[in-house]
Order: structure tokens, then C-alpha cells, then sequence
């Protein structure tokens, strides 16, 4: 029975780090973007994370320059909430970011037809039918 309990307080100490890990919230100040889908600045524990947003994915390579111009628009020098959804590492994480005027970045990109929607991440989410509804207007737009 000790044995049992031991064993629970270990796993414990070695998985809450983790799970609190997966739902942090990163405040960005002095954000920059590279790479199209990529963000990154100054947060509050001093550390530079790149974050790159989740939920969407890049509809063409050669309109990178084009969408960090749209998302810059966006962000609009203004400080960026992201709310991590999976941390790939200790300074890289995919997250879900709300601009400094309350806009959903990576929602925002997929509604100007600079990303689509990633099904294989928004399935079964409340975003799914948001996000895929918003592919769907833009395409229509062309």
C-alpha cells in the first residue's frame, strides 16, 4: 500500500509540470513575425518563445511575405495573448493567439485566404466549424 502511494506522489511531481506546462498562457510583447505563421517577441519571464499559430496552416510558400504582412496588420504593434496548445519544446509552442484589438490571428489569415484551416488539429474542437466556415467564404471570394 505505501508502495501504491509512493509510486502516485512520484508521477504526480513528474506529470503536473508537464499538464501545466500544455495549457500556459504566453503574454508577447515587441512581437515580430517570421516565416508567415510564426511569432515571436519579448515575454513576461524573459524568454524569446516562437509561437507559431495553431489551428491553420500555410495555403502557398511563395505568399509568406504576403501573410506576415497581413498578420502584422493584425497584430498592429500591439502586445499579443496566446494560449499554448502544445509545447514542441522548452521555447517552441503552438498556441492560439488573440491580437492586441481581439482579433484571432490565425482566424483572421484563414478569413483573407492567407491559411487554411488544419483539420487534422481543429477536428472536434468548438473552432472546427468557425475556422472551416471561414476557408470556405474566402474561397469564395477568389
Amino acid at each position: 500500500m505505501i508502495r501504491i502511494f509512493l509510486v502516485a506522489v512520484l508521477l504526480g511531481f513528474v506529470v503536473t509540470p508537464v499538464l501545466a506546462q500544455e495549457s500556459r498562457q504566453v503574454f508577447l510583447k515587441n512581437v515580430f513575425v517570421s516565416g508567415g505563421l510564426s511569432l515571436s517577441g519579448e515575454a513576461a519571464d524573459e524568454t524569446q518563445p516562437i509561437v507559431t499559430l495553431w489551428g491553420v496552416k500555410p495555403i502557398d510558400l511563395q505568399k509568406v511575405v504576403a501573410t506576415e504582412v497581413a498578420l502584422e496588420r493584425n497584430i498592429d504593434g500591439r502586445p499579443v495573448n496566446c494560449t499554448v496548445k502544445k509545447w514542441q519544446s522548452q521555447t517552441n509552442a503552438q498556441a492560439q493567439c488573440i491580437g492586441g484589438n481581439e482579433v484571432d490571428l490565425a482566424l483572421s489569415l484563414v478569413e483573407q485566404g492567407y491559411a487554411m484551416a488544419d483539420r487534422s488539429v481543429i477536428a472536434n474542437t468548438i473552432f472546427e466549424n468557425l475556422y472551416t466556415d471561414a476557408e470556405g467564404k474566402a474561397i469564395k471570394a477568389r
